[in-house]
């Protein structure tokens, strides 16, 4: 069997040397009695520990019993026109709408209601042949029977506001 040898550099060795050394020697060393902040376990007096009480808690009042704010109506900020929704996909609708009161799907198409008092918005989907992906075809702004609308500003106010949520 062969030793295995390791040659150090010379400067390496001395280190290594100076390191052994203090070691080995360290255990040995006295600490001497002029350091002040160092005494010798002898004189320092051992103290049973004596629990202290936990401090007293600050008084803390009692809540007085408040009735929550009405909440504030949103404060509308713009009107869309539904002829941007033409060509959104269904998470971007939703970001602008909300969720749809209603869904419904047929053999090529997926709709979403959104109702309000007297009016429905009826948006279309179809997919995209190429990315299978669905988007905003038409809409439609009916009154509860399905009928195309006389006036539609009212239902326009009604359901395509967007409304500044931080605000309530």
């Amino acid at each position: 069997m062969s030793a295995v040898r390791v040659r150090l550099a010379p400067q390496w060795r001395g280190v290594l040397l100076g390191a052994g050394l203090m070691l080995a020697l360290g255990g040995c060393a006295e600490t001497p009695d002029w350091l002040p902040w160092h005494k010798r376990a002898e004189e320092t007096p051992v103290q049973a520990a004596t629990p202290q009480p936990p401090p007293p808690e600050p008084h803390k009042p009692r809540p007085q019993h408040r009735t929550a704010p009405e909440p504030k109506p949103p404060v509308e900020i713009a009107m869309i026109d539904p002829a941007t929704l033409v060509g959104m996909k269904r998470p971007a609708v939703t970001r602008m709408l909300g969720a749809p009161n209603a869904t419904s799907k047929d053999e090529m198409s997926l709709v979403w209601t959104y109702a309000a008092d007297g009016c429905a918005l009826k948006v279309y989907f179809y997919p995209d042949l190429k990315t299978a992906d669905f988007h905003v075809l038409k809409y439609t702004l009916a009154d509860e029977a399905g009928k195309p609308l006389d006036d539609e500003a009212p239902c326009r106010r009604k359901l395509l506001t967007v409304r500044d949520r931080d605000a309530g």
